[in-house]
């Protein structure tokens, strides 16, 4: 697996909490994780509970009144699921809000719920309540086999972001976006794009992680700052046709390592405009390379690689002449119908130490995207994060290259041999094993228990509770291991 695979694979399972499938990138860190990393700097002068199965004679419903009412019937089929919804001191959460697909409910004064649900409609469960940072779980339920799935919510905490070393001290440039999170998880609530930037988090202490900066939040706090007082900066002008042209620019610092933003916001990047005069200015860059895609409002212009120090560097003008472009349809591999308002991106090909998105469209209605202002090269053409169905296109002398992108359905578990399933106190199974495919004559068996997923020898839990999870629904391919728990002994099994 190369990292374009492991960046875009990660991004993706960012729609746990965060901003989905956009332009989150990952990358490794060879260093110890947060909280070690985080770094606490002063604002610039200016349980899993076992229990008894709550009594099916009873139901809440969702948009009725508090008080709890008599079932009438239970439609046939239906599995029970059940739990606590709790603080982080055990707590219970009275009236908090329970969902699995269609059928919702309240807990009791006791913080218990019980929802009967259909398996085959149900795909996750969340909790929430006002006050509260809510939780959602992914579900994978055997036809005959409810589960107790546990909550722990905790109390939510505004607080306001600002961004010392960035003009006015805004936060609206830094990209992706600003997370804030638990200071254990690497994943979390994205912070509301205002200015001054609001954030909701763990009210007994969070992170707060963002374009290649992190901070802890102690509890109490309302005001934060993340720290870009950097140096290095990008200046030029952009014209076409010898004329100043407005514009938006994206840039990305190539990492000098895999995965060596993970802990500070998954990537260090910024937004810029030019000003009527064509002119453009970016503060607050770490020093390193960066890439620049350039668009000018009808030309595109990609800078793979800038180096920046720790002073200004003026690019003087750069004009948006016509570069290459590649032009498609994404197609439906198993329709052949064509697939719109789609992302796709193009990366350049054979990076082995990084990739980032370099250039990308969005389908049509009618499935047709045009991907602009590519220089000279290979290029690997994709719809995220599916990057193992790229198709390989070579631009030569700013040619425009056509290309038909299928959309295959190889990222399913069952797709790759196996299925999964959610145990009965909430735990990931292995579900059923394929007897001919890639798992076949593995040390895979229905049933397993699987206490870790790991990503290039990354345990993904470490990120949010969830993700292991997502991770093996996005990918379960090449580069990740499972350690299973069977019998009481415990065994690993890659995926290759």
């Amino acid at each position: 697996m190369n990292a374009r695979t492991l960046i875009l694979t990660v991004a993706c399972m960012g729609t746990l909490a965060v901003a989905g499938c956009t332009a989150l990138l990952w990358w490794s860190l060879r260093a110890p994780l947060p909280p070690a990393d985080l770094v606490d700097r002063p604002a610039p002068e200016r349980v899993h509970h076992t229990h008894a199965a709550a009594a099916p004679s009873e139901h809440l419903h969702s948009d009725g009144p508090a008080q709890r009412e008599p079932v009438a019937q239970i439609e046939e089929g239906s599995v029970l699921l059940d739990g606590w919804v709790l603080e982080p001191d055990g707590t219970p959460v009275e009236r908090a809000r329970v969902r699995a697909g269609a059928v919702a409910t309240h807990t009791g004064a006791d913080g218990s719920y019980t929802l009967w649900v259909q398996p085959a409609q149900v795909q996750e469960i969340e909790a929430q309540k006002q006050g509260y940072l809510g939780e959602e779980r992914p579900l994978h339920l055997p036809p005959d086999q409810g589960a107790t799935i546990d909550f722990v919510l905790h109390r939510e905490a505004t607080v306001t972001v600002y961004c010392a070393g960035l003009p006015d001290d805004s936060c609206r440039d830094v990209k992706p976006g600003i997370l804030c999170t638990h200071p254990a998880l690497l994943l979390g609530r994205r912070c509301r794009d205002r200015d001054p930037m609001i954030c909701e988090c763990p009210a007994g202490g969070a992170a707060l992680r963002g374009g290649g900066e992190a901070v802890r939040v102690q509890e109490g706090q309302r005001v934060a700052w993340l720290d870009f007082r950097y140096g290095g900066a990008l200046s030029g002008v952009v014209l076409v046709d010898g004329e100043p042209n407005e514009c938006r620019i994206e840039a990305y610092r190539v990492p000098g390592s895999l995965l060596e933003e993970l802990p500070r916001g998954l990537l260090a990047a910024r937004v810029g405009h030019c000003e009527e005069d064509g002119g453009f200015l970016l503060e607050g860059l770490k020093a390193g390379t960066w890439r620049l895609d350039i668009n000018g409002y009808g030309e595109r212009m990609v800078l793979p690689e800038i180096e920046v120090g720790d002073d200004l560097s003026d690019l003087g003008e750069l004009e948006l002449t016509q570069q290459g472009r590649i032009e498609g349809v994404l197609l439906d591999a198993l329709t052949g119908a064509p697939v719109p308002w789609t992302p796709v991106w193009a990366t350049m090909a054979d990076e082995d130490a990084f990739a980032l998105p370099s250039a990308h469209d969005n389908t049509d209605g009618e499935g047709r995207f045009v991907i602009k202002g590519l220089p000279d090269g290979g290029w690997s053409v994709y719809r995220p994060p599916y990057t193992w169905e790229a198709v390989e296109v070579r631009v030569i002398d700013g040619a425009a290259r056509e290309v038909e992108l299928w959309q295959g359905n190889d990222a399913a578990p069952d797709g790759h041999g196996f299925t999964l399933q959610t145990g009965g106190a909430g735990e990931l199974l292995i579900g059923e094993v394929a007897p001919v495919g890639p798992m076949a004559g593995t040390d895979l068996a229905p049933g397993d228990v699987v206490q870790q997923v790991k990503l290039l020898g990354f345990d993904v839990s470490r990120l949010h509770p969830s993700a292991a999870h997502k991770l093996l629904e996005y990918y379960p391919g090449p580069g990740v291991s499972l350690v299973l728990e069977r019998n009481g002994r415990e065994h690993t099994v890659t995926l290759d």
